[in-house]
């Protein structure tokens, strides 16, 4: 086990209703995966990407502005461990040499890093778990954006429900409310699997409504 170190490529439209995608890369640019985060922190790192300012202060500007007057200096973020689909996170400070850790979400952790320019690190088992080709995330990006979701519906099987019932029993407002709560623990393998599912429906409706 080593630690990876990445940066954040972009935030993306996830395709579906409450939930958007946090692409972070390695730094050789090979490797690509993504978190999901809700809309309201996809605004907040497009604030400090596009270097946007608000007329109130975010969270993440007001943590900073904390950090600054009690000189405080975040030295890294390391996401550490993925457990049931959902990642850990620990900011790493120090305040007068003294060092000091503090577990946080990893869109938290992640737009800190970002405003202050703190190197971000990933457990390298994480990363040989989930990481794929950038060349092939953004190829198939590409195509959702082209309406081109999945080759078919195989890729989900009864064996794939993440709860009972299956979830595919459930309705698309159902599925949607599901990856809501899903996106707010930033639970990555649930949201995954439930938006693939809205998008193929998304998919099949449409294929329906050219038929007719």
């Amino acid at each position: 086990m080593s630690k990876v170190r990445i940066k954040i490529k972009d935030v993306i439209d996830s395709g579906v209703n409450y939930a958007y995608m946090l692409l972070l890369q390695t730094f050789d640019e090979k490797t690509v995966f993504p978190i999901f985060i809700s809309n309201k922190d996809a605004d907040s790192f497009v604030e400090v990407m596009k270097n946007i300012n608000f007329k109130r202060p975010q969270t993440h500007a007001l943590l900073m502005d904390f950090f600054e007057k009690f000189d405080v200096k975040i030295r890294e973020v390391y996401i550490h461990k993925l457990q049931e689909g959902i990642f850990y996170s620990t900011i790493y400070c120090s305040q007068d040499a003294i060092p000091y850790e503090f577990d946080a979400r990893p869109s938290d952790s992640l737009i800190l890093a970002l405003k202050c320019g703190a190197p971000i690190f990933i457990n390298s088992d994480i990363l040989d778990n989930i990481g794929r080709s950038t060349q092939e995330v953004m190829e198939e990006l590409s195509e959702e954006n082209e309406g081109g979701v999945m080759e078919d519906d195989n890729d989900f099987k009864e064996n794939d429900s993440l709860s009972e019932p299956n979830i595919e029993v459930l309705s698309t407002e159902e599925l949607e409310e599901l990856l809501q709560d899903s996106v707010s623990v930033e639970d990555f393998e649930t949201a995954s699997k439930i938006r693939d599912i809205i998008l193929m429906r998304k998919k099949q409706k449409d294929n329906i409504s050219k038929e007719e």
